[in-house]
């Protein structure tokens, strides 16, 4: 095999080894001041994103922009049309919603949470949030005798006891 001329030849008689020295340990000044440098970074890099976020917005709501320019007069009405069709459908639905509660006697703070497109699906959700609602029940007093006292004897009764059989 040739010898690789470039290749350093030791004598291992001669050869001296010398003890690896671990890097310094660092101080507490030392850490803090790396502390302190990383902080800085840290703020530029924040600092720095936050520019870069806020021209992203910018050109994000200036090609919207020129986009609805670019668009001709009939794509303008027609993306109009359908927000006002999404509204309009929106709205009728709740005022579905709200005759259904009215209908079933639900408590109308509750009418917009009903679930369902239709009015079918509206009235069978309307009867089972009914159904779970608590019922109200008449308190249980004797009409006539509301102080609640169980019957005992009258005044006439009470006087013909106390002053003798008169």
């Amino acid at each position: 095999m040739p010898e690789d001329p470039e290749a350093v030849k030791v004598d291992p008689t001669t050869a001296k080894v010398e003890p690896q020295q671990d890097p310094p340990t660092p101080t507490v000044e030392d850490l803090q001041k790396q502390l302190e440098e990383a902080k800085r970074t840290l703020q530029n890099k924040t600092e720095e994103a936050q520019r870069v976020h806020s021209k992203l917005e910018k050109f994000e709501k200036a090609e919207e922009e020129r986009k609805k320019a670019e668009m001709s007069e009939i794509e303008r009405i027609s993306l109009e049309l359908k927000d006002a069709q999404t509204k309009l459908k929106a709205a009728e639905l709740n005022a579905m919603k709200r005759n259904i509660a009215e209908k079933i006697q639900l408590p109308p703070a509750l009418a917009l949470r009903l679930q369902g497109e239709t009015p079918d699906e509206l009235e069978a959700d309307a009867k089972a949030l009914l159904e779970a609602l608590p019922k109200k029940t008449a308190p249980n007093l004797n009409p006539t005798n509301p102080g609640g006292a169980s019957g005992g004897e009258t005044d006439d009764e009470r006087r013909r006891r106390i002053f003798g059989g008169q």
